[in-house]
């Protein structure tokens, strides 16, 4: 029979953490776990099988996490495990390289927060207003009712996946990737941004259009950060009205192609 991780028989001190209760110590144990969960009815509604459950237990453990902080605290959408900036940076700060991650900054317009690594010079990153505007995110309902709560969010998982990316990869912050939910979902429905375009066309360097070169690079694209930024740069550019149906399409060809593939690195100054 496999064993359970469990709280020794000696009395807990006062100072021992809460979290030393029963750890799946095998696939077995985890599976075994996960269907209890989803029995119990009293997993988050996104734990919706035993499957779900497990895939949340070993993103979990593979970030320190306990099963049930997992099951509790991460959510997968598109394929991708999400986690909220908050614990982001409560595992930041776990992490024995982490010597500081401290809010410089946070209002209604900006959020600026510093970071360092043993061994590795102060970073200091921020997110503003302006540029949630310019990433389609401000005429979201969360961002209307909190926007320095948003900026912080954002600011956070910029910079934890910055200078610690190791801890991070494959892992986003919940406001990171598009969702592509149902109409009855929250208010704050995260959509696949619509690159619509300006008035006026642009063409590249080398003759060809601006639509095809835009097209050449969704179809490139690999990650869906990388894509997002494509679909910006389209929305400032401007291409003709009958680019902008073809454009639309190839952005969902896409992101179907990055969600079908699961976790992928981030693409060269990309900050999530």
């Amino acid at each position: 029979m496999s064993s359970l991780a469990v709280v020794p028989d000696a009395p807990l001190a006062a100072t021992q953490p809460a979290s030393l209760g029963f750890e799946p110590a095998t696939l077995d144990d985890a599976w075994r776990l996960a269907k209890l969960v989803v029995a119990s009815g009293l997993a988050p509604k996104a734990v919706r099988t035993p499957e779900a459950a497990v895939v949340m237990i070993l993103t979990g453990r593979e970030l320190g996490l306990t099963a049930m902080q997992s099951i509790r605290s991460i959510h997968v959408v598109e394929g991708k495990p999400l986690l909220s900036a908050d614990l982001m940076l409560a595992l930041c700060l776990r992490l024995p390289t982490c010597e500081m991650f401290a809010c410089v900054e946070t209002t209604d317009a900006l959020a600026s927060f510093v970071a360092k690594r043993r061994g590795q010079p102060e970073t200091r990153l921020s997110f503003s207003i302006e540029q949630a505007r310019a990433a389609g995110l401000s005429g979201k309902d969360n961002w209307k009712k909190y926007p320095a709560a948003m900026l912080r969010a954002r600011a956070i998982a910029a910079l934890a996946r910055l200078v610690f990316s190791d801890a991070f990869v494959g892992v986003y912050e919940e406001d990171e990737i598009p969702r592509a939910q149902p109409a009855h979902a929250e208010s704050d429905v995260r959509t696949v941004p619509d690159p619509r375009p300006s008035p006026q066309p642009e063409s590249s360097p080398h003759g060809a259009s601006a639509a095809d070169t835009f097209a050449d690079e969704m179809s490139l694209a690999s990650s869906l950060a990388g894509l997002n930024a494509i679909a910006r740069r389209v929305a400032t550019a401007g291409v003709s009205p009958e680019a902008r149906d073809e454009l639309a399409a190839e952005y969902r060809r896409a992101f179907s192609r990055l969600s079908a593939a699961g976790p992928t690195m981030r693409e060269p100054g990309e900050d999530g």
